[in-house]
């Protein structure tokens, strides 16, 4: 509360930044608004989605979202530095990293991931700031960054959908290997649409080529060259991966379809159960494991 108003949510503050109308907003809908998330979320598990987004059960922190948060603050502070003509500190993002976990760590109930039951904080840390340099090494000097975790508001055929766009970046339109950075710096430009990722292993291109969050993102900014960044952690040392891939009108078109599907069960109160067996129906990756197929009967 402040001076007797409840507190701005971050869906009314980014529509309120953005000037959206007031009925933008879908009173049929969650919050009255979408998100790739909430997509996301439906796909893998109705019931989880009901569970967080209907009846709004909270959850716990975990190891790879406290992770995942952390190194995206250091890139996103990085790249506003970067943005606005200064040279990014390494050392302040490494200090910045460290301190988010340590806030972060107090929320977390299990620390065991992927089988290893001997992570904890200080192994959290190293692990996110051994990505960080990764990123501040090989990524950053390569990246020209037009706007970062940029929010926007849009309309998927009948369905409001928000969100922020990790980045988007300015690279040659046409790099041809040998030329010279002044070379480099007078080619034609055009602008790509990115997402950060830390993956346990490195995207296939049937990934790339499929993933419906660059989709979405290539809709909203009308551009159809994404790209996925990847820092990926291996046993021989952290990777920086760039995965570049085009959409088309058409992909974009299947998926404005798919969201106004997921979107119409939603509002009718259907919420499947994910299949039995599938990757994410287990207590090491759903929230809601133990008060559904989990629980003692």
């Amino acid at each position: 509360m402040t001076d007797g108003k409840p507190k701005e949510s971050r869906t009314d503050k980014l529509l309120r930044i953005l000037q959206v109308p007031d009925d933008f907003k879908d009173p049929t809908l969650p919050s009255g608004v979408f998100s790739h998330s909430q997509y996301n979320a439906w796909q893998i598990c109705g019931q989880a989605y009901e569970y967080k987004y209907i009846t709004k059960y909270s959850t716990p922190e975990y190891v790879a979202t406290a992770n995942g948060s952390a190194i995206h603050s250091g890139i996103e502070h990085a790249l506003l530095e970067k943005m606005a003509g200064k040279v990014p500190d390494v050392v302040e993002g490494l200090e910045m990293i460290s301190k988010i976990l340590d806030d972060k760590a107090q929320n977390i109930v299990d620390w065991s991931v992927g089988g290893d039951d001997a992570m904890d904080l200080n192994r959290l840390k190293k692990k996110a700031q051994r990505l960080y340099k990764t990123f501040y090494l090989h990524a950053l000097p390569r990246i020209n960054p037009l706007a970062i975790e940029k929010g926007f508001a849009k309309r998927l055929g009948d369905v409001p959908v928000i969100g922020y766009i990790d980045l988007v970046d300015e690279v040659p339109a046409l790099e041809v290997p040998g030329m010279t950075p002044e070379e480099l710096a007078l080619a034609p430009k055009k602008r790509v649409t990115v997402d950060f990722k830390n993956p346990r292993a490195k995207w296939s291109k049937a990934q790339l080529d499929t993933n419906t969050q660059l989709t979405m993102y290539a809709f909203v900014e009308g551009t159809p060259d994404v790209r996925i960044d990847q820092f990926v952690d291996l046993k021989s040392g952290p990777v920086y991966h760039r995965g570049d891939s085009t959409r088309t009108p058409l992909d974009t078109e299947i998926l404005v379809d798919h969201v106004n599907e997921v979107a119409d069960f939603i509002r009718k109160g259907v919420f499947p159960k994910a299949a039995i067996g599938s990757w994410g129906c287990n207590k090491d990756h759903c929230s809601f494991w133990s008060i559904c197929r989990g629980k003692k009967r």
